[in-house]
């Protein structure tokens, strides 16, 4: 093996999977936009909850 003619380990792998990932961007892209879809409905349901149960939890409500 000659010195500087071949990648470290770890620029090589990190190439390796950038190239892996690279192949399925529209897989990586659904996979950003279901998690996100999910993540605000989750949120809504949260805060759903939250304004009609605000003591829920044993969290102390600030309305008097």
């Amino acid at each position: 093996m000659t010195s500087g003619a071949a990648l470290p380990l770890y620029p090589r792998l990190a190439w390796y999977g950038f190239r892996r990932h690279a192949a399925y961007w529209a897989a990586a892209l659904a996979g950003a936009f279901t998690n996100s879809v999910f993540g605000v409905l989750r949120a809504y349901v949260l805060i759903a909850l939250w304004q009609a149960r605000p003591g829920l939890g044993g969290t102390p409500s600030r309305t008097p």
